[in-house]
């Protein structure tokens, strides 16, 4: 039963006196083992799956600004993705941009970027 369960997690026949000692004693697997199995019989309860489409992109922008669309890198498939990852190598190489983390190149690759994102959906920019 629950309660026989519960006992037995929280008897003790002696008493911890550092960490290793806690650690190693066994009732604290099974408190565990029972937390997950607990969780796992009422998974359905709190969780649903969903599928997610997803755009993982790098770039090496070798310091430059943009100078074409990315359009064709960022939209090239049919449906929209429902997230964008998309990270920039390079994207400053000046000596100041190891000091100081803003750059003022990265406003303009944040609109090439924003401008090429696939049409038929809305993004918000998360930092």
């Amino acid at each position: 039963s629950r309660e026989d369960r519960n006992e037995l997690v929280r008897s003790s026949s002696h008493t911890p006196s550092n960490k290793a000692q806690i650690l190693a004693m066994p009732q604290f697997g099974l408190r565990d083992n029972l937390i997950r199995c607990e969780l796992l019989k009422n998974e359905e309860q709190y969780t649903y799956l969903e599928d997610f489409s997803f755009f993982l992109g790098t770039y090496n922008v070798n310091g430059q600004m943009p100078k074409e669309s990315l359009r064709p890198w960022l939209s090239c498939t049919l449906n929209p993705p429902d997230l964008y990852c998309v990270g920039f190598q390079e994207l400053d190489l000046s000596k100041e941009v190891f000091f100081f983390s803003d750059t003022p190149k990265e406003p303009e690759w944040t609109k090439a970027v924003s401008e090429a994102l696939h049409p038929d959906a809305k993004y918000a920019l998360v930092r």
